[in-house]
Order: structure tokens, then sequence, then C-alpha cells
């Protein structure tokens, strides 16, 4: 989490707003669809787990997968938190505990990548805090209603939102 969110924070730094803005919509649509899909990936990763004898859960192909989710926060904290819970889920979390995961790593990337671009001077403050009040709050929330919803309502809601971000941003993107 710490090395991708560094990572991450210096490609949207080298990259700048022109890419960034064109890659917004791909990126969300990548995490939505990881995400829908993880219950098939998830089995499917257990067959082969099976077959290739036994491969622990966090084997190395997890952490690198873990480790592209983190620079991927890094550089596009919307839409992070989808791809973490997918890459939770792949592995066969819970979505309660993936969640509660989620939240922790989250907190270090996006801690890293902000103090990033706070040392590149590239933070706008009064929108931070906002963003920080908003996200603190969302987070309470979040947390409350993960766990008195039951986990197939609130992965269609993760799914509808993620998928409507995504319209959003194509539709704003490329035909705006």
């Amino acid at each position: 989490g710490l090395a991708g969110g560094l990572l991450g924070g210096l490609a949207l730094l080298a990259g700048g707003d022109d890419v960034f803005s064109l890659l917004i919509p791909w990126l969300l649509l990548l995490a939505t669809a990881l995400f829908a899909a993880s219950p098939w990936l998830s089995r499917w990763l257990a067959a082969r787990r099976r077959e290739a004898s036994a491969v622990p859960p966090h084997s190395s192909g997890s952490m690198a997968a873990h480790g592209l989710v983190s620079i991927y926060g890094g550089y596009f904290g919307a839409g992070m938190g989808i791809l973490q819970l997918a890459a939770f889920s792949i592995e066969g979390h819970q979505l309660v505990r993936a969640n509660a995961l989620k939240n922790l790593i989250s907190a270090v990337i996006y801690s890293v990548a902000s103090i990033t671009f706070i040392v590149a001077g590239r933070v706008s403050w009064y929108e931070l805090l906002i963003l920080l009040g908003g996200a603190t709050l969302g987070g309470y929330a979040g947390g409350a209603l993960s766990q008195k919803l039951p986990a197939a309502w609130l992965r269609a809601f993760v799914i509808l939102v993620g998928s409507g971000m995504t319209l959003y941003y194509f539709w704003a993107t490329y035909a705006g």
C-alpha cells in the first residue's frame, strides 16, 4: 500500500491532467467489471489453486494484484475501493471482511498519495477539507450500512454505483 500509493501519485503527477481525464472512464469500467466478475473469478482461481496443489490465498500473484491496485489507488482514487473489493473477493474473503480490509489499505494508499501531492505543491486545500469531511462521514456510514445490508444487496449497490459512475464519465469525457 505504501509503495503503490507513492508510485501511483508520482505517475499522476508525471502524466498530467489530460492523460488522467482520458483514463477516468476506462479505469472505472475496469474496476466495476472486475468487481462484478469477482464471484466467478474467485471460483475459477479456487479451482486452479486446487489443481496446482493448494497455492495459499496470499500467493505472489495475489500480492502482485494488491500491489497493482495500490498503484491504481495512488493514481486514481475513485473506483479503487471497487478494485480492492474485487481483489479481496477473488481471494475468497467475505464481503464485510473485504470491506474492512479495503478501508484500512485505502487509508494507507490515500495518505501516501496525499503526502506526495502536498510535497509537489498540487493540493487545493479548501476542496481537500470538504472531501476529507465527506470521506470520513461516508466511511463510517458505509461501514455501518455494510453490516446491516445483505451481502447480495451490498454487491448490487456497489455494481450499480460503479456502473453509473462509469457511464457518467464516458459521457462527460467523450460526448460532453
